[in-house]
């Protein structure tokens, strides 16, 4: 049976290279000033590399008023592509939904609900990533900054996603060039976070440091090479097709396809 055989085989690599949603993610530590600017910059960038990109904003509740992720899960709401010159991508409240999503395997279930070729970014505090993102292969992106407070919260979270989450940020560096002499060197790190890293983690702290100002934070550059780093470490999620599979008696269609 060797034509059988062959057409097994060809239809399982056929599924295997069927387009799927993906998800990445952002740690959001409450810093909005550093963190807004950078979050919006690479939404520009994975834009710019032809990703339909919806933010899954976790530390905004929906709302009647305001809705959002929960609402568009019980399909009560489908959110409609911004105006132009609007940028291009979609912002959903996403608060209350995930006080429901307590696993990755449930988090990997609401990609039936999007198009095959969206782009997922999931903005969210490091003890909700570590609840829905344990030991996935996504690398959530960790804004540091040199301000003592913005130190200590980043260890923490460091701690918090390897310790628990089996998680490995990707950490940008965000050194203020603002009132610093052209001639100051900084180490690639803040010194106090790599040791402390270092000492009671047992890892080494390695970043993209780049050279910011807090009204630019990212240069077009800068944000499409974050942009490209993420993109390597994402969470497939669940097809429209292989959740129509699994629920034969319930066809289901993906939405938010970005329209040009």
């Amino acid at each position: 049976m060797p034509e059988l055989a062959s057409s097994q085989a060809s239809g399982l690599l056929g599924l295997a290279e069927m387009p799927a949603p993906q998800l990445l993610a952002m740690v959001s530590l409450g810093n909005v000033g550093i963190e807004m600017p950078v979050l919006w910059q690479l939404c520009a960038a994975l834009t710019a590399l032809d990703c339909s990109v919806t933010v899954l904003d976790a530390t905004a509740m929906e709302s009647e008023q305001n809705p959002g992720l929960q609402q568009f899960l019980e399909s009560r709401f489908v959110p409609s592509p911004p105006p132009a010159p609007q940028p291009q991508w979609c912002i959903m409240p996403a608060a209350k939904a995930f006080q429901t999503l307590r696993s990755t395997a449930q988090l990997r279930a609401i990609g039936h609900r999007f198009s095959a070729d969206s782009t997922l970014l999931l903005y969210a505090g490091p003890d909700l990533l570590v609840r829905v993102l344990a030991a996935s292969p996504v690398r959530p992106l960790l804004c540091v900054w040199r301000e003592k407070h913005s130190l200590l919260a980043s260890y923490l979270a460091l701690k918090r996603l390897l310790q628990q989450g089996q998680l490995e940020p990707t950490i940008l560096n965000m050194m203020d060039t603002v009132h610093q002499p052209s001639a100051v060197k900084r180490p690639p790190v803040p010194d106090t976070l790599r040791a402390c890293a270092r000492n009671f983690l047992g890892y080494e702290v390695r970043s993209i440091t780049i050279e910011s100002t807090r009204a630019e934070p990212l240069h077009s550059s800068q944000a499409h090479q974050l942009a490209m780093q993420l993109l390597e470490n994402v969470l497939p999620l669940e097809t429209a097709m292989a959740y129509a599979s699994a629920h034969a008696t319930a066809p289901v269609h993906g939405f938010l396809s970005r329209s040009h």
